[in-house]
């Protein structure tokens, strides 16, 4: 929070809050190793490092809030989440608010082992909202008509929803 408030300081245009996006407005525990960029709400059990599991320690605890639940009513072009498993949660917690949202860009992996969310949890959610749903490939978004086991690859994989009611490809 401290290094982003200061890299981001004479930006008007963004704002930095000390808080995680959840499903719930609560006090969480939250997750870290000696890593950057893993840290989790989620005590990962499944991230290898050199041959051997990576070792998460909670040592602090973080106010979680539902985005809903935020003074947010402007509608968000492009939303980017990247949050090591909890990225349903994000997502659920933006509730009605989703369909403000017009591109979500997510993550889906190894994380997602640890939250217990599979990728039909993503497309059920995706599909309940009005949103078309594709993979980022290096060459193309291939677009995910239908949902098939052969889905739930937990390797790191960026997807990108779409919502049908704002954007047309």
């Amino acid at each position: 929070f401290s290094a982003l408030s200061k890299k981001y300081s004479d930006f008007s245009n963004i704002k930095i809050f000390e808080y995680a996006l959840s499903d719930q407005n609560e006090e969480v525990d939250f997750f870290e190793t000696g890593y950057h960029g893993l840290s989790s709400l989620y005590n990962r059990k499944h991230e290898p490092r050199n041959e051997e599991i990576l070792e998460f320690k909670s040592n602090t605890k973080v106010k979680a809030v539902k985005f809903e639940s935020l003074n947010i009513t402007e509608p968000i072009d492009f939303l980017k989440i990247d949050v090591e498993g909890a990225e349903l949660k994000v997502l659920k917690g933006f509730e009605d608010k989703i369909r403000n949202v017009s591109v979500i860009q997510f993550e889906f992996g190894r994380a997602n082992l640890d939250s217990k969310d599979t990728f039909l949890d993503f497309y059920n959610f995706f599909r309940n909202n009005n949103f078309d749903l594709y993979r980022i490939t290096p060459s193309k978004l291939n677009k995910i008509n239908k949902y098939s086991y052969f889905e739930e690859m937990y390797i790191a994989m960026n997807f990108i929803a779409i919502n049908r009611d704002k954007v047309r490809i």
